[in-house]
C-alpha cells in the first residue's frame, strides 16, 4: 500500500550579507494541504524574512508573508502546519524568500510541503 500523505522538502539558505533565496519546486499529483518551515537552528532576522510561492508561469499562488507564517503552532501535526488547499497537478512551483535587507547571520531550513495523493490504492 502507499500512503496518501506524501512530504517534498525544498531546502532554503540565505547566507550572512546575502537578501534572498529563490528555488524551484516540483510537487507530485495531488493536492497541497499544508505547508511549513523548519528553521535549522533558532532564526532571529533583524529584518523581515517573507516567503512567497508562485505558479511556475509566474501567477502568484500564495502571496509574500512573514516566514513566522509557515512556523509549526501545534494543537496537533495538520492543525499547527500553514493551511493550504491548491493542486499540484505535477506541476512546478517557485518558491522566493527575501529579506528586507542583507541579513547579519544565516538564515536556513526546509519548507515542507504536504501533499494528499490522488490514488486508488492509498491507505
Amino acid at each position: 500500500m502507499t500512503s496518501n500523505i506524501i512530504y517534498t522538502r525544498l531546502p532554503i539558505n540565505i547566507a550572512s550579507g546575502k537578501q534572498g533565496d529563490s528555488d524551484t519546486i516540483s510537487l507530485e499529483q495531488g493536492k497541497c494541504v499544508g505547508i511549513y518551515f523548519v528553521p535549522f537552528k533558532d532564526p532571529k532576522p533583524e529584518f523581515a524574512v517573507e516567503i512567497e510561492i508562485k505558479y511556475g508561469q509566474g501567477g502568484t499562488l500564495l502571496n509574500m508573508t512573514d516566514y513566522r507564517d509557515y512556523k509549526h503552532s501545534g494543537g496537533g501535526y495538520f492543525a499547527g502546519m500553514k493551511q493550504v488547499s491548491f493542486p499540484t497537478k505535477n506541476n512546478r512551483f517557485s518558491v522566493n524568500v527575501t529579506a528586507e535587507k542583507p541579513l547579519t547571520d544565516d538564515f536556513s531550513g526546509q519548507l515542507i510541503f504536504v501533499i494528499q495523493r490522488d490514488c486508488e490504492n492509498c491507505e
